[in-house]
């Protein structure tokens, strides 16, 4: 029975905690109603009954607006809520103008609640601080900082990343003020590694602020988006020794590349910074890569006459290793037609050819029209003003030391420059051999860079140009290039290459009509056309269509006329 008694007694008492809560509750509710009348509610940026319950939790003692003679909070006070709802505009100016006082001013007014009006970012894209810094005023910089360590300022306005991605610490870095980063590391928490406030302090110099950061460790390695250079590369290009010194000692990568595809070695190299461009030599233990252009530091080297760094590798380097990259260097000369570097280029060849064992001779191709690497120096000697062999040795000793290393990518860079030459020669046959050649290496590689659906499109595009300017000229194509393309395309079949099928196919139709073949090719044109024909390929989103009902809907609506004056393609 007492057992009951005590349940009844628990829960009479919660139900009274429970209306005591309610009774509280309303009374809140009250107190905030009768506040809203006393300022407009379009203007407010914080709501009653988060300052009520501040109130109750901090005290009175934190504000400076009770009004002894009327018995009003602070929260009566006109002039508070002119301030919390707009304090950007005056601030901001206060901060601008470097009037402390004003500034003082303010702050006293806005205490306990955030001064920063940063949901508005498009009017004011700074925050207090980092105003404050831009302007370079330390009186307004120390009272924005002793007000967040007061708590009168939410301390994460430290951290806060404006429109323009930067942090306060970010700025301080860039001024190169060494007292304030170390403030806000130490006493505002800020954090390193964010923003690239160590890519800035590398770009502007300051090397003091660098080695400081590095030693409260920070990542010299890091990468940053809004940023396209690591530290050690805005150091290199920009002359700082020091800089580039203190990095290293904390295990930055020399042999990072950026989003140019270069490494901090290369822009030392290209501005003649030669004793950062020594340091870096010494710390890249000999591992000396091919970047994204298709130089390595000695071919960048010897490109920009920079002799000094030439003869630097030249006594580090294998013998071996020196020939094959001016042999490369002399091959991108011959390609891009440097007139100007053809010698220069001759010598390389030279040079390779008398230093060196005679080369594995390998068969004869069409593509290269059934040319080989020079073995002798009569053999080169015989060629040098042969401007079009030339281009084929250059061609040949690419293929042999660039896919043998793993470098398949910079030899298709180099036959599509050739292919070009031919184009703009009008040699289409040539063209055509050396864009199929090509684009087979490009399916057997699958480089990231060329495995996406536009890449395909565009060079397809091109081979198709190339076919439509061997059939004006000549009134036919090779059926067997023709059946390649086929192929290839219907692989790839999709809504936008549904097109390129279709110009193949009228091409092969015309051909047959024309009958400018022999019988032979005839048979294999038709026999090509009965399965092309009938084939069923993926259009659209997953749906299979027969292309000839495809083509002749086409037709039919008028978009190709099957006639030979609309065998026409413009140039992609």
């Amino acid at each position: 029975m007492s057992t009951n008694q005590d349940i009844i007694q628990t829960a009479d008492q919660r139900n009274d905690d429970q209306q005591h809560q309610r009774h509280t509750a309303t009374t809140r509710t009250k107190q905030y109603r009768k506040q809203r009348s006393l300022y407009d509610s379009s203007d407010r940026t914080r709501s009653i009954g988060r300052v009520l319950k501040k109130k109750e939790l901090v005290g009175d003692k934190m504000y400076d607006y009770y009004d002894e003679e009327s018995d009003n909070f602070w929260w009566n006070h006109p002039s508070y809520w002119w301030n919390i709802t707009r304090p950007s505009d005056e601030i901001m100016d206060a901060i601008t103008t470097k009037d402390v006082d004003y500034l003082s001013l303010l702050m006293n007014q806005l205490k306990g609640n955030q001064c920063d009006r940063t949901k508005n970012k498009k009017r004011f894209p700074d925050t207090i601080l980092t105003r404050a810094i831009k302007s370079k005023d330390s009186a307004c910089i120390r009272l924005i900082l002793d007000t967040i360590y007061r708590g009168y300022i939410y301390p994460t306005i430290i951290d806060h990343v404006c429109d323009d991605g930067r942090t306060a610490l970010w700025h301080a870095c860039k001024n190169g003020d060494f007292d304030l980063v170390q403030e806000l590391i130490e006493d505002g928490h800020a954090t390193i590694n964010k923003c690239g406030v160590l890519i800035v302090a590398a770009q502007n110099g300051h090397e003091k602020i660098v080695d400081y950061l590095l030693s409260k460790g920070c990542d010299p390695n890091r990468y940053t988006k809004n940023y396209n250079e690591r530290a050690l590369h805005a150091a290199s290009r920009r002359n700082h020794l020091g800089i580039v010194n203190a990095l290293l000692k904390y295990g930055a990568d020399p042999t990072i590349l950026d989003d140019n595809k270069r490494t901090a070695l290369e822009y030392a190299i290209h501005k003649r910074y030669n004793k950062i461009a020594n340091i870096l030599i010494n710390h890249h233990g000999n591992r000396f890569v091919m970047n994204g252009t298709g130089f390595t530091p000695l071919m960048l080297a010897a490109y920009c006459n920079n002799t000094s760094i030439v003869n630097t590798f030249l006594n580090i380097l294998p013998r071996q290793q020196i020939l094959d990259e001016l042999a490369l260097l002399a091959c991108r000369y011959t390609i891009d037609g440097n007139v100007n570097k053809r010698d220069q280029a001759y010598c390389y060849f030279e040079n390779a050819l008398n230093m060196t064992k005679p080369l594995c001779k390998c068969m004869p191709r069409e593509v290269f029209e059934y040319h080989t690497e020079c073995q002798t120096l009569d053999e080169l000697a015989r060629i040098r003003d042969d401007d079009d062999r030339m281009r084929m040795h250059a061609l040949l000793v690419s293929e042999r030391l660039l896919i043998t290393n793993g470098h398949i990518n910079h030899f298709v860079l180099l036959l599509i420059k050739q292919t070009n030459v031919y184009q703009f020669q009008e040699r289409y046959h040539r063209c055509l051999q050396l864009r199929l050649y090509t684009y087979q290496l490009i399916i057997e590689t699958k480089h990231k860079e060329w495995n996406t659906d536009k890449f395909h499109k565009e060079y397809l595009l091109k081979i198709l140009y190339i076919l439509f300017k061997i059939l004006h000229k000549e009134d036919t194509v090779p059926s067997n290039s023709l059946e390649l393309v086929w192929t290839w395309t219907k692989n790839r079949a999709d809504k936008t290459l549904s097109t390129i099928l279709m110009k193949l196919l009228f091409i092969a139709i015309y051909i047959t009509e024309s009958k400018k073949v022999d019988r032979n090719e005839q048979r294999i044109l038709l026999s090509f056309i009965r399965r092309a024909v009938h084939q069923k390929l993926i259009i659209g989103r997953g749906h299979i269509y027969p292309l000839l009902n495809y083509f002749i809907h086409k037709i039919t609506i008028g978009e190709y006329n099957f006639t030979c004056n609309s065998i026409r393609y413009d140039s992609p």
